[in-house]
């Protein structure tokens, strides 16, 4: 008889560790959910001004939590993100429309001008005005034609 209670004793303790490996990768996985919509957020909206609140609102979870989780999800802290999406963004304008510089910035969310070639300068290398000439003279020029 001994010898029951002591293998009920281990299945309850084998049972108690499963389950807790299942509820762990259960909440990873509703973690990175909630990441996951963040991100689908602000690529909805990453030409707006996205407040942490918004962002705290849509995880569920405080802005400092949110940003960790996003961080180790992205690689990039929220802010980063929006801004590399923006930049994205603005190359695109650059190289298909005639817009100003100015207004290129204004369209992918930056407050001021001097911000957006700031930003843009920082993560592409070269002026947003340079990088428009460049593919202007690519698409003028380009040997493939």
């Amino acid at each position: 008889k001994d010898y029951v209670a002591v293998i009920r004793a281990l299945m309850l303790c084998i049972f108690t560790l499963f389950r807790r490996q299942v509820d762990s990768g259960s909440a990873k996985d509703a973690k990175k959910d909630l990441i996951t919509r963040a991100i689908e957020y602000i690529d909805e909206y990453y030409l707006t001004d996205i407040t942490s609140e918004q962002l705290s609102a849509v995880s569920n979870y405080s802005y400092e939590r949110f940003r960790h989780l996003f961080r180790a999800v992205t690689g990039l802290p929220p802010k980063q993100y929006i801004e590399a999406k923006r930049i994205e963004h603005a190359k695109q304008l650059l190289a298909s429309t005639s817009l100003s510089v100015t207004e290129v910035g204004s369209r992918c969310g930056f407050s001021t001008t001097s911000l957006f070639i700031k930003k843009f300068s920082e993560s592409v290398g070269i002026t947003p005005y340079k990088y428009f000439r460049q593919m202007r003279s690519e698409v003028v020029y380009s040997p493939n034609q």
